[in-house]
């Protein structure tokens, strides 16, 4: 078989192990996807922060 999606390795699982562990597995992607996408949003109002500082410090100049 071949497996090339997260997706397609939660279907071979279920196939092998039945639905309880698919659904597991299932929340606990959406539970990384919300860790990464909350990781990516801190780095994005980090950046902000850094470019209006810099706006400040370059209008002080």
């Amino acid at each position: 078989m071949q497996i090339s999606t997260i997706n397609d390795l939660l279907l071979h699982i279920n196939h092998k192990m039945g639905h309880g562990i698919t659904n597991f597995l299932i929340k606990g992607k959406i539970f990384l996807h919300f860790i990464f996408t909350q990781k990516i949003n801190n780095v994005k109002e980090e950046t902000r922060n850094i470019k209006k500082k810099l706006r400040y410090i370059i209008k002080e100049i």
